[in-house]
């Protein structure tokens, strides 16, 4: 699974992903560009993205800007996520470190399963 986390990680971003972020983050730059009052030739989400990076970069949180040095662009082997530094999310103030959990998953109850089934 560690090894599947690193593919993962050092995977690129998807169009998807830059499209994500300029919308939880950038909205109002993604309609200045759509209404024409932000003149640049994009052909992708990701032009879109490096152009606001480069031009409003307070936009974006540092956390998602691939060059910031919060975190790094690549990890080299699975010791890399087990040994990282734990994380605070902004989000919810809950601490994680990295690496899979095996508590954080759900029990099936094969008797709740049985008595569905019956």
């Amino acid at each position: 699974m560690l090894k599947e986390m690193l593919k993962a990680y050092n995977a690129r971003r998807t169009e998807w992903e830059y499209e994500t972020l300029l919308l939880v983050y950038a909205s109002d730059f993604l309609q200045a560009f759509g209404n024409g009052q932000i003149k640049i030739s994009a052909q992708s989400y990701q032009e879109l993205y490096n152009y606001c990076i480069t031009n409003y970069k307070d936009k974006i949180p540092k956390e998602y800007q691939e060059e910031s040095g919060v975190f790094p662009i690549e990890i080299k082997s699975p010791d890399d996520i087990l040994n990282a530094p734990a994380y605070t999310l902004k989000t919810d103030g809950f601490t994680r470190k990295g690496g899979f959990v095996i508590s954080a998953g759900k029990a099936l109850n094969t008797e709740k399963v049985k008595e569905l089934r019956d």
